[in-house]
C-alpha cells in the first residue's frame, strides 16, 4: 500500500486506488484522472454531490468517466446506498478479491 498526494504517480495495472475528496481531482484534471485510473479499480469518496441532484454536473462527469455512483447515507432511501463497515479488517490480499467483495455488496 502506498499514499500519494495528487495524481503524479504510476499505478500498477489492476491496482485498487482509493481517492478521498475525489471530485477535486476529477474536476481539476479530468483527462489526467481518466488516464490514471484506466486499467485500475478505483473507489472515489466525495462530499454529497450536487446536493443529491441526480441530474447535476457531478453525476454527469462521473458517468462520462464510466464511474458508478453510490451514496453512503445514514437513512437510506430509494437511491443505491453502499453500507460500509469502516472498522472491518478484511483478509483480501489482491485488488480483484477486494473489488469482488465490495461489488457483491452493491449488486
Amino acid at each position: 500500500m502506498a499514499y500519494h498526494v495528487g495524481l503524479d504517480f504510476a499505478p500498477t495495472q489492476g491496482s485498487l486506488i482509493l481517492f478521498d475528496e475525489a471530485d477535486a481531482f476529477i474536476f481539476r484534471e479530468p483527462a489526467k484522472f481518466a488516464a490514471l485510473i484506466a486499467g485500475c479499480y478505483c473507489v472515489c469518496f466525495t462530499a454529497t454531490p450536487d446536493n443529491r441532484d441526480p441530474a447535476g454536473l457531478h453525476r454527469a462527469v462521473t458517468s462520462a468517466l464510466g464511474l458508478a455512483s453510490y451514496d453512503y447515507v445514514l437513512d437510506a432511501d430509494e437511491r443505491k446506498a453502499l453500507q460500509v463497515d469502516v472498522d472491518a479488517v478484511l483478509e483480501l490480499p489482491t485488488a480483484e478479491q477486494q473489488v469482488q467483495y465490495v461489488s457483491q455488496r452493491v449488486a
